[in-house]
């Protein structure tokens, strides 16, 4: 349960851990991402204030009261489908934490250690 709340709580979805990854929510049904920790490179505490313009190719913005506070990178793409939009290919995920500390630090609880790697 401090792994859903290390996320937090978007206007209207939540984050959470699913076995050996990170879902995020949001939106209702419209966006629902599940990143498996085989695919995630590195997480890191970011505190960003997206403009609302389309984010850039493989970028993926998932803003709370407009902001994102931690920033996860992907290894390899991942493709994200949004309700009534088309698939995108992402590398890059923005999101927000009530608790980025707390987000960031169960993610890397995720990924391999240097010395089984």
């Amino acid at each position: 349960m401090a792994g859903a709340r290390a996320l937090g709580r978007s206007a209207a979805g939540r984050g959470g851990w699913w076995g050996a990854g990170v879902r995020l929510r949001a939106h209702g049904a419209r966006l629902d991402v599940r990143i498996p920790a085989g695919l995630i490179a590195s997480v890191r505490r970011e505190l960003r204030f997206p403009t609302g313009s389309a984010p850039a190719d493989g970028v993926l913005d998932v803003p709370v009261a407009g902001q994102t506070s931690f920033t996860v990178e992907l290894t390899e793409p991942l493709t994200v489908r949004r309700l009534l939009a088309r698939p995108v290919d992402v590398r890059t995920v923005h999101c927000h934490a009530d608790d980025p500390a707390a987000a960031v630090a169960a993610v890397r609880a995720l990924l391999p250690s240097p010395a089984d790697v």
